[in-house]
């Protein structure tokens, strides 16, 4: 088992190397939501893979030197901070906690790495971007199709994570040229950064834009030293040459706001509303991952006390907070976020001077993702978030500084117990992998159901999930409605219940309104039926809904009132629906008019 030192670190960097490259393009269409279903359960069976031969790699690998660098201790600090917040709020475990906990197994393995095998990882993960760079291009000029609706998006969900990923990797692609000691190798780099160009220019996505800006002249400042040549400059020509850029910035900022208005004012609404969540939990949060259990009811509260019709024309459905920082204070509170501050900081105070270029290249698409974190969601993007591991562990371990462990001759205590703890957590993981996918490939088989009209079938199927899958808001979403088509309006109602405490939104607070009408109950029928329009209240449906349950339950006069507010309600995306609505509510007055 004993291996050389090159052929030890060959056999560890190929995997990693083999998972970041693939994983941007996976995608599964036998699941539901397959482009992120499709990546989680891909990286759970690579790791599995990357794990063992870690595992093999380190009792194999020759004595050498052991240290722990401050940006392991920051790292400890935040999966501490994470665990005891998840202990404390008792939260119920999400798809991405189960991330969250093999993105740190990602980082243990990668940290056995020599420096210079993260050449190799780099050169990885910029040709995976360029493949979905040409995936994009593809799509965008009509020759391939996307399989969520969007003009572009590659193999992701949207394209605002398809462009963030994007602007994550284009840093690395550039470093990978710079280091690159190949032509060949420089020319291939070369390719990808144009073709992931073209890419972000048509993504459309602002916060992309600045992201890849922002960590690609970060690297070439310091390639190049263009901060050297600005302070061997004159002070009349700094001050004149800040005045420009200052200017600069401020007229791409306003033409960023107002290519996609509506977009940034949607997001001011979203971290106004948010900001509210912060004083519920100030230090320890309301829970990991608990903004999408939460937000929506608080934006409906919002709209009860603030009639804007402008503010309502912006509300949509959403579990993003579109803002990392502000998101982490809600959910992990200020503890986690003066840890994950603390460990930013450490990333860039750090002694890189045998690597210089690579660290910064590493540094680089650090503040990429960290720019593109104040208007999106990259830590809800599996392939961003293992860049991001991927880039601390490189920093970590080109660092200079670190306290040497007095291991000794004894170096096999610590490489077994590792090792031992490792392929227990990977068989324990792999274990409850299979039945977890079967419970995915019941809802994907469900939904096939539902679609055809067998909803006694898809009830079923949802059953044999359910186990599985019962803290997952938009699966059990989807199970109470299936259960209202089926006829079952008091389990539909146990149900949805549990998905408004996972994820509330429109869905569920109709489709219980429609419950507790049928059984009688038309007060919480009411309630229902007001909270879904508040939560949007440029929607229709939750509104033509209640004013059907006025007129049903015999009071015209509310019946009457909530038809007018419909009729002058302003309309955002005309539609036919929105017509035949119209249409319904104009006979209803007629008819309850008629009536008195």
């Amino acid at each position: 088992m004993l291996c050389k030192p090159d052929k030890c670190s060959l056999l560890m960097t190929v995997p990693a190397a083999c998972l970041l490259f693939l994983l941007p393009s996976v995608s599964s269409a036998e699941l539901v939501q397959g482009s992120i279903a499709g990546k989680s359960f891909f990286f759970a069976y690579a790791l599995c893979v990357v794990g063992g031969v870690a595992v093999i790699g380190w009792l194999g690998r020759p004595k050498r030197p052991a240290f722990i660098r401050p940006l392991d201790g920051a790292v400890a600090l935040g999966v501490i901070g994470v665990l005891a917040n998840v202990w404390l709020t008792h939260v119920p475990l999400s798809v991405r906690f189960f991330e969250w906990t093999g993105l740190c197994l990602l980082y243990v393995c990668l940290r056995q790495l020599l420096a210079e095998a993260f050449r190799v990882v780099w050169l990885a993960v910029g040709l995976g971007a360029a493949v979905q760079a040409v995936q994009g291009n593809l799509q965008l000029w009509g020759l391939l199709s996307s399989a969520t609706g969007f003009p572009m998006t590659g193999s992701f969900f949207n394209p605002g994570p398809y462009a963030g990923f994007l602007a994550a990797a284009l840093p690395l692609a550039v470093g990978g040229w710079l280091c690159a000691e190949r032509r060949g190798v420089r020319r291939l780099m070369a390719v990808s950064v144009v073709l992931m160009c073209l890419a972000l220019a048509g993504s459309q996505s602002r916060a992309a834009w600045l992201a890849g800006l922002a960590g690609s002249a970060f690297l070439l400042a310091g390639r190049f030293g263009w901060l050297d040549w600005w302070q061997s400059r004159r002070l009349s020509v700094r001050l004149a040459l800040g005045g420009l850029l200052v200017a600069g910035i401020v007229c791409a900022a306003v033409g960023l706001y107002h290519l996609k208005a509506a977009s940034a004012d949607g997001r001011w609404l979203v971290w106004k509303v948010a900001a509210g969540m912060v004083q519920e939990q100030p230090w320890l949060g309301i829970g990991f991952d608990g903004f999408r259990t939460r937000y929506m009811d608080r934006q409906a509260e919002y709209f009860r006390s603030h009639s804007d019709p402008t503010e309502e024309m912006l509300a949509g459905d959403t579990g993003y907070c579109f803002n990392e920082g502000l998101q982490m204070l809600i959910e992990t509170g200020v503890v986690d976020l003066l840890v994950m501050t603390g460990m930013f900081l450490t990333a860039f105070r750090g002694k890189y001077r045998t690597y210089s270029t690579e660290a910064r290249t590493a540094l680089a698409s650090v503040l990429s993702i960290a720019v593109f974190a104040m208007f999106s969601y990259p830590s809800q993007v599996l392939p961003i978030k293992a860049v991001w591991v991927c880039c601390l562990t490189a920093l970590a371990t080109m660092d200079e500084r670190g306290i040497q462990l007095p291991l000794g001759k004894r170096m096999w205590v610590p490489k077994g117990m590792m090792a031992a703890c490792l392929t227990a957590l990977l068989a324990i993981g792999m274990s409850r992998m299979m039945p977890y996918r079967r419970a995915w490939q019941e809802w994907s088989r469900s939904y096939a159901d539902y679609r055809a009209g067998n909803y006694a079938e898809a009830v079923g199927r949802c059953a044999q999930a359910y186990p599985w899958l019962h803290g997952h808001g938009d699966f059990l979403t989807y199970y109470g409605k299936t259960l209202e088509r089926n006829g079952d309006d008091k389990r539909a109602i146990d149900i949805l219940l549990e998905a408004r405490n996972c994820y509330p939104n429109t869905i569920v607070y109709t489709t219980l309104g429609d419950c507790y009408k049928r059984l009688g109950q038309s007060a919480e029928a009411e309630q229902a039926y007001l909270q879904a329009w508040y939560m949007i209240p440029h929607r229709f449906y939750p509104k033509y809904l209640l004013a059907k349950l006025y007129e049903d339950t015999g009071q015209q006069a509310k019946a009457v009132a909530t038809a007018e507010e419909l009729l002058n309600q302003k309309v955002k995306v005309e539609s036919t629906a929105i017509d035949e609505i119209q249409a319904e509510m104009k006979e209803l007055i007629k008819r309850n008019k008629t009536r008195e």
